[in-house]
């Protein structure tokens, strides 16, 4: 069951870190527009499906990953699985208060842009830590 786990983490920290790099990329040179799209979707009664579906990909991702990290072979993948369920937990509990959430953004659309390119940095400094776990869990012995 080891090599199960370490085959699942080395496929899913690159893949995980080159969508985080990329989309971090994009943003921290679009903040403006991605700013004004959230404007945008402030305005909507419910959150975007595009939003939901991407966050139920990553839960349906970070399921497996949570399981699988039992058996992995350090005590680094299970925190870093614990971690994930919790940052998609706090995405949700953002989603799920749609209101509350459509209202801040729009009482804070001045300080959107700032705020979305230092989302960006994130993304950004997470997609490298990814790639540093995959180095970490290739070379351990």
């Amino acid at each position: 069951m080891e090599t199960v786990a370490l085959r699942w983490f080395s496929l899913f920290y690159p893949t995980l870190g080159i969508f985080l790099l990329s989309a971090g990329i994009w943003l921290f040179f679009a903040h403006r527009n991605a700013a004004a799209e959230l404007v945008r979707w402030s305005a909507f009664d419910h959150p975007p499906a595009m939003v939901l579906s991407t966050l139920r990909t990553f839960l349906l991702l970070a399921l497996p990953t949570f399981f699988i990290s039992f058996w992995a072979a350090g005590w680094i993948e299970l925190l870093f699985s614990i971690w994930y369920l919790v940052m998609l937990f706090i995405i949700g509990q953002l989603l799920v208060r749609w209101k509350a959430t459509s209202t801040a953004i729009q009482s804070q659309k001045e300080r959107l842009p700032g705020r979305v390119r230092f989302m960006a940095a994130n993304l950004i400094s997470l997609g490298f830590i990814l790639f540093l776990l995959l180095y970490q869990l290739k070379s351990a012995p």
